[in-house]
């Protein structure tokens, strides 16, 4: 099937398919070929996120880390709200190279697949590894 221009009403940020809509830091060009090949890679790329887990409604997922401390998260859209030994911080999404991160209250929340790494700091490059979590 050859490939058809794909024309969006959708805001930037926001990926929409036959699942439905999906808020993250995509940025497509409207216009451009998207064939079979191109739309499953961008659906494998969705299914790897956090929020992409709840279908739509805010996904909420428990994490064991290394240092043996639990990490609620709970993803809506383009924003997480992450509980560390109980106390919640506000993270919203931030552009990153691999997976997911999120960024607020002088933190740093990074998520690719069901693995999740938290850091002081917000700036790539100029953060500290406090610990390394898995889902489950």
């Amino acid at each position: 099937m050859p490939a058809t221009p794909f024309q969006s009403a959708v805001p930037e940020g926001v990926l929409c398919s036959g699942r439905g809509c999906h808020h993250g830091p995509f940025q497509l060009v409207t216009g451009g070929p998207i064939n079979r090949r191109t739309t499953a890679l961008l659906l494998a790329l969705l299914s790897s996120s956090p929020a992409h887990a709840g279908g739509g409604g805010p996904a909420v997922i428990r994490y064991v880390c290394e240092g043996g401390t639990r990490i609620e998260a709970t993803y809506t859209g383009q924003r997480a709200s992450v509980v560390v030994n109980g106390r919640g911080v506000e993270m919203s999404v931030q552009v990153s190279a691999s997976g997911a991160r999120y960024v607020g209250g002088g933190q740093t929340w990074w998520t690719k697949g069901d693995a999740a790494d938290l850091y002081r700091g917000t700036l790539p490059g100029a953060l500290t590894a406090l610990d390394s979590c898995r889902a489950g």
